[in-house]
């Protein structure tokens, strides 16, 4: 985050942001966190997110968490762990406020990239972009 707070502690007309590159902006922030920043930096972005399966986003999730806390992953956390996965996590995680329906989070997307139908999404976005693909 930190070229980040740089860039939004700058402004959008300092040199910082005119120098950011123009072309694609990744990040691995919620919506809610980086959508301010987007609409300063690049106010005619192209805004694409992406899901996963739940089951396969948590068990990420928590080898993650293991990793990170340099534990030893066992099916007993496993379980445990994905029991008190949100079910709803998705769409918090992509949502640009707490009151904002799934059906609205999808629609405010320009395209969403289905994680186990990525080629497929890939090939759905190349042609909305009017791609040669």
């Amino acid at each position: 985050w930190t070229w980040l707070d740089d860039a939004m502690a700058a402004g959008p007309r300092s040199s910082f942001a005119r120098e950011l590159p123009g072309a694609v902006w990744a990040e691995h922030g919620t919506r809610a966190l980086v959508d301010y920043a987007l609409a300063t930096l690049m106010p005619r972005a192209l805004v694409i997110g992406s899901v996963r399966d739940p089951v396969s986003r948590c068990l990420a999730e928590y080898y993650y968490q293991m990793l990170k806390r340099q534990m030893r992953p066992s099916l007993e956390l496993a379980l445990s762990y994905m029991k008190r996965c949100p079910k709803d996590f998705m769409v918090g995680y992509l949502r640009q406020g707490l009151s904002q329906k799934p059906a609205d989070v999808i629609a405010s997307y320009d395209h969403v990239v289905v994680a186990e139908r990525f080629d497929e999404s890939i090939l759905v976005l190349g042609q909305r972009l009017r791609l040669d693909v």
